[in-house]
Formats: C-alpha cells, sequence, structure tokens
C-alpha cells in the first residue's frame, strides 16, 4: 500500500514539474529554515495524511497548523519549487496576500486606541486636500465603513488598464499611489454604507492613513507594532522589489488546464498594504492568537470582541457566501470576516488570502480555543476549486469530527 501511494504521489509531481511553464533553477539550501517545534496533538498522524492527501488532489505543496488545547501540530507536504524538486518545510516562508488586510486593521485599530482617530471620523480627515478631491465620498467614508468594506468604493480591478499594466510589467512593483490612480474620479458602486462588498482600493487606504498619521512607512509599523512585540521573525514586508529568497515558489493555474505558470516573481508589494507581507503559519499562529487575546500583545481593548461583529446593511452584503459550504463566510467586521460552521461552536473569526501563486487562511475557534493556519503556494483554476473544498468542508471534519 505504501508503495502504491509512493508511486501515485510521484506521477502527480512529475504530471505538475512537466507543466510548469518558466522554471527557475533554484538550489535547495535557499529555502533551509529552522523548524524546533514538536507536535504533540494525538491526531498528529491524520494531519499529516490530510496535507498529503491535498497534494495528491493536485495542491503544489502546501503548510498547515493546528494548535489546540488537544496539542499542538505544525505539518507538511509538497514542494516548495516543483521543477526542482525541493520538499516542502513548515517554517518555509509564503506569501500571505489578503491576510495582510488584518494586520492593517490592528495598526488602524492601535491607533483608535491611542486616540489618534475615531472609527466614525471620515477618511479625508487624514488625506492630501489633493488626494482626497479625487476619491469619490471621501468626505463620506469612515474609518469604520474602510474596515468593513462598507465604503462603497471602486476597486482597482474594476478598471481593467489595471489589468493590462499589471500582466504587461509582472515584475515593477505598484505603489499604493499607482493603485490608487485606478480609482480616481471613479464613480461609487453604492453610498457608503448601504451594502458591503470585498474591495481592496479599502486598505490601501487604511494603509495610507496609518502612514499619514504616524509619519512611518507600513513597512516600520508592522515592524515596531506587530512583528517585533511578537517574535514574529519570519514574517517580511517590502514596500521594493526585493522579494526574500526564501519564499517558496508560487504557481497559478490561470487557463485552468492544469498547466502552471511560476508567478514568483510578480511584483511582491503590488498591493502594498492591502496584500504584500510574507510569513511562516508558525508566526501566523503567534500574530492569530494574540490579536483575539486582549492585552495579548497588540490590542489592550474590548475592541477585540468587535473584531468579526458583522453591523447589518440595508441592501445587498456581498461578503456572504452563498455556497452550501459546512464553513463559510457570513460578512465582515473591522477588517475580519465571521466565519460559521456548521453547528455554533465550530463559528471562527479568521481571513483568507489569494495572489498570483499563493493562497492562505488563518483562523481562531473560540468555543475550542482552536487556532488553524495554513499556506498554499498554488492558486487559480483548479488549485483554487481545491482550495476551496478543502476550506468549506473538509476542514471541519478534520477539526472536529
Amino acid at each position: 500500500m505504501k508503495i502504491t501511494y509512493f508511486l501515485f504521489v510521484l506521477t502527480i509531481f512529475f504530471s505538475l514539474a512537466a507543466c510548469v511553464k518558466e522554471p527557475a533553477i533554484v538550489v535547495a539550501t535557499v529555502y533551509d529554515c529552522e523548524n524546533t517545534l514538536e507536535n504533540t496533538h494525538p491526531k498528529s498522524d491524520l494531519f499529516d495524511a490530510f496535507i498529503k492527501d491535498r497534494v495528491v488532489d493536485g495542491l503544489p505543496g502546501m503548510t498547515m497548523l493546528i494548535d489546540s488545547p488537544e496539542g499542538f501540530w505544525a505539518g507538511a507536504a509538497g514542494y516548495a519549487d516543483l521543477p526542482n524538486q525541493i520538499p516542502m518545510q513548515v517554517c518555509n516562508i509564503s506569501r500571505i496576500g489578503s491576510v495582510t488586510k488584518t494586520f492593517t486593521a490592528t495598526l488602524i485599530l492601535q491607533l483608535v486606541e491611542a486616540g489618534q482617530l475615531e472609527l466614525d471620523d471620515v477618511m479625508s480627515q487624514y488625506l492630501s486636500p489633493d488626494l482626497a478631491n479625487k476619491i469619490t465620498n471621501s468626505d463620506k467614508i469612515t474609518i469604520q465603513q474602510l474596515l468593513d468594506h462598507t465604503s462603497g468604493l471602486a476597486d482597482f480591478f474594476d478598471n481593467i488598464q489595471y489589468s493590462l499594466d499589471y500582466f504587461n510589467n509582472p515584475s515593477q512593483p505598484i505603489s499604493a499611489m499607482e493603485e490608487l490612480r485606478y480609482i480616481f474620479n471613479q464613480p461609487a458602486k453604492f453610498e457608503p454604507g448601504t451594502q458591503r462588498k470585498y474591495t481592496n482600493i479599502n486598505f490601501v487606504l487604511l494603509g495610507i492613513i496609518a502612514e499619514n498619521i504616524t509619519g512611518k512607512t507600513g513597512a516600520t509599523l508592522y515592524q515596531e507594532r506587530i512583528f517585533q512585540p511578537l517574535g514574529m521573525t519570519n514574517t517580511f514586508f517590502k514596500q521594493d522589489t526585493n522579494i526574500p529568497k526564501a519564499v517558496v515558489r508560487g504557481y497559478s493555474d490561470e487557463e485552468g488546464n492544469k498547466v502552471l505558470i511560476d508567478r514568483t516573481e510578480m511584483a511582491f508589494a503590488h498591493t502594498s498594504m492591502a496584500g504584500g507581507i510574507v510569513s511562516n503559519v508558525i508566526d501566523l499562529k503567534k500574530y492569530m492568537q494574540a490579536v483575539v487575546t486582549q492585552g495579548g500583545g497588540l490590542l489592550n481593548s474590548a475592541i477585540v470582541n468587535d473584531l468579526n461583529v458583522v453591523l447589518p446593511t440595508p441592501e445587498k452584503d456581498a461578503t456572504q457566501s452563498t455556497k452550501d459550504y459546512s464553513f463559510k463566510n457570513a460578512g465582515i467586521g473591522l477588517g475580519w470576516f465571521n466565519l460559521k460552521g456548521n453547528t455554533p461552536d465550530r463559528n471562527a473569526i479568521g481571513h483568507g488570502g489569494s495572489m498570483r501563486g499563493y493562497q492562505a487562511f488563518i483562523a481562531y475557534f473560540p468555543a475550542t480555543k482552536t487556532t488553524l493556519c495554513y499556506l498554499v503556494n498554488g492558486n487559480d483554476g483548479q488549485l483554487d476549486y481545491l482550495e476551496d473544498e478543502m476550506r468549506g468542508y473538509e476542514l471541519m471534519a478534520l477539526l472536529f469530527e
């Protein structure tokens, strides 16, 4: 049985490796990292088998971590680099995409706690007049409406020119201000506060606001206020082209034909403080647990209890899942998704992330004090489907049955 499984995995690997376009030559030592953690969870073998099966299904590679009162487990499966046959390690770092938005939300809420802004302040108070005048409803949209995606602002993805510029020069970093120009003077999607629609621009703006208030760059703010206090030594944010060499290769099934394109070299900070952080599951666990703990090193007030509280909107809430999953999105609070399990004890606070070549997810289940983090070095096409099924159905059975 073990030989059959091994041969099957090899077949999957060589099929994927053969389909990867534009492979880069990388030596294994580039991905060397240290993992001193010991798995103590009684279901460790089951968890190991689970991630190996996801790779057999077609994911290039993944890391996952589960921490609960029952014990701790972290594992890795698949490859950090397919063509060069470099196995994935638990400590490897990967892009976390929109999970970055929760870090930016934390910075904003720290400023709220410090009395440097209020949730009901309008965003134009913290932007230059020239910039504010180019953004529709900047004198109406509040900080809270940026956090909970009820601003009504257009996204840069709504502008076809963004996609053309992005793919014509993928290694060129696009700054926050450059991202904003794609929505300058664009009409609102809806009036602020009337609907909820996930929009990257909301957090591009929140990042600029945090920088304007403090006079510091986003990279410095993340480092001083989150990474360093929590000892997140494997977490990075670069607002330039300096991609950490140890980042695992990221693959995209862009055409939906299972031909993987290496997208590792795409601009590192292309979504700035809306999606540019790199981390590993070990550091993300530290972060997740600190966020949900009042006085845990990040937030000190009762605002912690409101992070995923979803305020109702009179019209459509497009952040609520319509699929009949056993674990699904139920709207966004102060930058965090309210996640509903198929029973109340399986509800969680969390956030996912997806960008070219990468997917990420972190969540905390208060009823069972369980933390879950995973990173996948592939997205689009069939890879998106596999990750959706894993998150929507399979994880509930893995964690709680």
